[in-house]
């Protein structure tokens, strides 16, 4: 988000980044204030732009297609936005859960097992119904519970609490939050010449656990398990 020059009436838009730390980059303070959107309340703030304070994102209406500009009147309500959290997913939908490490790669029930217990491991990608998971969200929470096609059970961490290693299989769902995740954007991968966003899938019984390669490997029949957030490209 880039705006045209640090003064009151100029346009907000989209922009290559050209590291221009002033016209690029944005602070964000509290408006102590809140706002109702959807039946649920957020924190309000306001938005100004790092190469000044005495301007700041402004809509002069809320008619669609109104342009957002930077403006002196920097505490009117005009002035004040919330930032409304989007789940990656949409609930009811199928997927594949691709590694980072290799896009080729995916993770698969182990034998297209129907059993409670059986590991999630890596496999190469053969589009069958035990690499396929559909997706319930938490429409409030914004977190997610993976269904196998092939068994209706849900992606679980072993155990019901997370700890380094513990294995990630599936399980009957039980609302456990051992078997509910978070998907959190961390960086790209080109994958056939296009780039594509990454995830961290963090477990839901203790956030700073991620989906994880055991021993970093992408090889087939590598375990899946979750592990210490870390930021390598193997949590991803």
């Amino acid at each position: 988000m880039d705006v045209e020059a640090l003064s009151s009436g100029k346009n907000v838009r989209q922009y290559n980044d050209n590291d221009d730390r002033q016209k690029q980059r944005w602070k964000v303070t509290d408006a102590s204030a809140t706002k109702t959107y959807s039946g649920k309340s957020y924190s309000a703030f306001y938005i100004r732009p790092a190469g000044s304070n005495s301007i700041g994102l402004y809509v002069a209406n809320s008619n669609t297609s109104t342009s957002v500009v930077v403006n002196s009147s920097t505490t009117s309500n005009n002035a004040k936005w919330i930032f409304v959290p989007v789940s990656v997913f949409k609930a009811g939908y199928s997927y594949e859960i691709h590694l980072a490490s290799d896009p080729n790669k995916v993770i698969g029930i182990a034998s297209g097992s129907t059993a409670n217990g059986a590991r999630a491991i890596v496999q190469s990608d053969t589009d069958s119904d035990n690499q396929m998971f559909y997706t319930e969200v938490d429409e409030e929470e914004f977190t997610v519970t993976f269904h196998a096609l092939c068994s209706d059970k849900v992606l679980d961490v072993k155990g019901g609490t997370a700890e380094n290693s513990a294995p990630v299989i599936q399980y009957t769902k039980n609302d456990g939050l051992n078997q509910t995740w978070l998907a959190v954007k961390n960086g790209t991968v080109k994958y056939s010449g296009t780039n594509y966003p990454t995830y961290e899938i963090r477990s839901q019984s203790a956030s700073s656990y991620v989906m994880d390669c055991q021993g970093g490997s992408s090889a087939v029949s590598t375990n899946i398990i979750v592990y210490t957030r870390n930021g390598n490209i193997n949590q991803r």
